[in-house]
Order: structure tokens, then sequence, then C-alpha cells
């Protein structure tokens, strides 16, 4: 069952090699098959519309594991090629149906590909998924094994967000403390989470210290930050207070 499993991988990650170039050509059905053997039937039509994500959303909502995947090599066995941004579409699809399941299974299998690296995009959308169907303790697992620096930054807002949603101060700021440590980029984005877990939990002047934090390290504020610091200035001093952000 292994050796089999295997070599479907092998033959679908041919697949994604040629679909990666332009104009890939759709493969003809013997290459789904030995030479010496007799000539396969023809693929059947497949209809334009047939997207992968539809097909995906035809599973039970909680499927035996690996129907995902088996799901996608059918598609892909159906097409004649599979390509990495189709892939990537029917996660994001799966992601707004909230079937993250399904998606996860996806992301392991191209995990699996020899010929496929993961993007820093899909660490940070397999984190995600990670949180939101197996909790915060197994995508903190998940970062710890995470090597590069590249994964390692997309991956940790994710990581962050479920702090704050968590309203865990403590662990927010032991992670960004982390982050700056071992010099990793902070974006706006990030202490943008700090002061919505601030205001969150009642602690306006940690809105001020993150401010000046921003100023000093030149982090640019967005229209979130001021929006965050003149709700902060508002809670503590007043409306009038709102004027001198």
């Amino acid at each position: 069952m292994g050796m089999a499993a295997a070599a479907r991988r092998s033959r679908l990650a041919g697949l994604l090699l040629l679909a990666s170039r332009a104009n890939p050509k759709p493969l003809s059905s013997s290459y789904f098959c030995s030479s010496s053997g007799p000539a396969p039937p023809a693929r059947a039509r497949v209809p334009e519309d047939d997207l992968l994500w539809r097909r995906l959303l035809r599973l039970r909502f909680r499927p035996p594991r690996g129907d995902a995947a088996a799901a996608v090599e059918r598609w892909a066995r159906d097409r004649g090629r599979l390509s990495q941004p189709e892939l990537r579409g029917a996660i994001a699809q799966l992601r707004r149906m909230r079937r993250y399941e399904h998606a996860l299974e996806i992301l392991s299998w191209m995990d699996s590909c020899n010929s496929l690296e993961l993007s820093s995009w899909d660490h940070s959308v397999r984190l995600d998924l990670i949180a939101k169907a197996h909790g915060t303790s197994e995508a903190e697992k998940y970062y710890k094994k995470l090597q590069s620096t590249a994964a390692k930054r997309a991956a940790s807002f994710p990581l962050l967000h479920c702090y704050v949603a968590e309203r865990n101060v403590q662990k927010a700021e032991t992670f960004m403390a982390e982050l700056q440590s071992c010099g990793l980029p902070i974006d706006p984005h990030s202490f943008n989470e700090m002061m919505k877990l601030y205001i969150a939990t009642y602690e306006y002047e940690k809105v001020f210290s993150v401010i000046d934090l921003m100023k000093r390290n030149n982090i640019p504020r967005n229209v979130v930050s001021y929006n965050l610091w003149m709700n902060a200035c508002a809670e503590v001093s007043g409306i009038a207070s709102v004027q001198s952000v």
C-alpha cells in the first residue's frame, strides 16, 4: 500500500513539474501506465467548470483521512495535469468554507511531493489551519519545526493572532520578544495585534508603549494603528485627548 501511494505521488510530481512550465500541455493517458502494456482507454472529457475546490466540497464534512488527497489525485488524472495555483486556490476556498481538515490534508499531500517546496504563504496558512483544527498548542509545535527565516516570519503572525484571540497577554508578549531577539522583521500588523490585545484586556497604557516602540524602531503606523491609538487615548483621557494623536 505504501509503495502504491509513493508511486502515485511520483507520477503526480511529474504533473506538477509540467504544469509549472509556460503553457503546459495536457498529458496523454499513457503517462499513467506502463508503455509495454495495452493501450489505455481514452480519458473522459472533463467539464471546464469542474474546478478542484468544487469537487472537494462534495466530500463529507468529516471524511476518513486520505479522502481529500485521493480526490486531488483523481482530479489530476482526469485533467492530465495539476498546478500549484490550482491547489492553493482550492485550499483558499476550503478555508473560506471552514473545511480546515480538507485543506490541511492537501497541504500535507503537497509537502509529501518531492518536486514541491512549500512557500512561506503555505506555511502561514498551514499553521493557521492547524490552530483552527487542532488548537494553539499544535500550532506552536509546527512553528518550532520550521527551519527557514522566511517561513518563520510568515507563520509568526497567525501564531501571534492565536494568542491575541485567546487574550493570552503573557504568551503574546513573550512571543514578540522572541521575534525581536531572533532578528525576525516585525511589521505594523504584529504591533496592531498587540494593541488589540491590550485594548481587549483593558491595559490601555500598554498601547502607548507599543506606539513608542514603533516610533523608536521606525515601524510605519497604518490606519488601524492610529484607530487603536485613538481608542486608547479616549479610554484613558477622554475624547479631547484624541486630537493629540
